[in-house]
């Protein structure tokens, strides 16, 4: 049985619907972790959510960030800088959501590594490169 507040009266546990309605909330208030994501993108990612275990929670975030970063690679090597840097930051908001709150499973260290992996070249695109 849940309590109203949203975690298990048991196992002192969020449930998925309060950690939907947490993010949600931050989402709409544009407040961390989801103050520089695509907020319909996100709403999309998190209303797919199905579970808060590694796993699921990771796997639903890094299909946008896979996407944002094939995105990316397509504009930069059509010349357009300015809208690859943009995606590949979308890119990293997608994959630290996934290793959110901490890679302490081998799914959110994947999420961890791809984040890594954008910001820097998010962070290289910038003028002058960050």
């Amino acid at each position: 049985m849940t309590a109203v507040s949203g975690v298990d009266p048991i196992s002192g546990r969020r449930t998925l619907s309060n950690a939907k309605d947490w993010l949600l909330v931050h989402l709409d208030q544009q407040r961390h972790p989801l103050n520089a994501i695509d907020a319909d993108l996100a709403r999309q990612t998190i209303e797919g959510l199905t579970s808060l275990e590694p796993e699921p929670w990771a796997e639903a975030w890094l299909l946008p960030a896979t996407q944002l970063a094939s995105e990316a690679e397509r504009l930069e090597v059509s010349g357009d800088l300015a809208a690859a840097g943009a995606a590949w930051w979308q890119s990293y908001q997608f994959g630290f959501l996934g290793r959110y709150p901490s890679p302490l499973h081998p799914a959110k260290m994947a999420a961890y590594d791809h984040a890594r992996a954008t910001f820097a070249r998010a962070t290289a695109l910038h003028d002058p490169p960050g």
